[in-house]
């Protein structure tokens, strides 16, 4: 690990390339050396913040309507791989952070009947 950016996302080095990326911490192995200083508190952080399932959004990356007619968009977890994308109900992720959710839509390209019904249903100005 060479760096903690987040609660649950941390820079990590890979050791033969000395390529460093951010990692999410269900997604940390441990190495068991003595050498590299893993000690217990360490350890009681990652499996807190694995225990707590607490994901960052990083971005919305596109916004749709499923079978139901429920606004849902498409996000990039923090930490994550761009395969890693999951489809999430606009309501539920409007309801935990809704600045960031505005500021995301507002990026995002959408039909004009998408606009509205968005606008119309959580009042927001797109």
């Amino acid at each position: 690990m060479v760096a903690a950016d987040h609660d649950h996302v941390y820079s990590v080095q890979n050791i033969v390339s000395g390529k460093v990326h951010q990692a999410h911490v269900a997604r940390l192995r441990f190495y068991a050396d003595a050498t590299l200083n893993v000690t217990a508190d360490l350890k009681d952080v990652f499996q807190h913040s694995f225990a707590q399932g607490e994901c960052r959004m990083n971005a919305l990356v596109h916004v749709a309507e499923d079978d139901a007619n429920e606004v849902i968009v498409l996000v990039d977890w923090d930490g994550f791989e761009a395969e890693e994308r999951t489809w999430e109900s606009l309501r539920s992720i409007y309801s935990a952070a809704p600045e960031f959710v505005v500021k995301e839509l507002r990026k995002l390209r959408m039909t004009r009947a998408l606009k509205i019904k968005i606008a119309s249903e959580f009042s927001i100005d797109l």
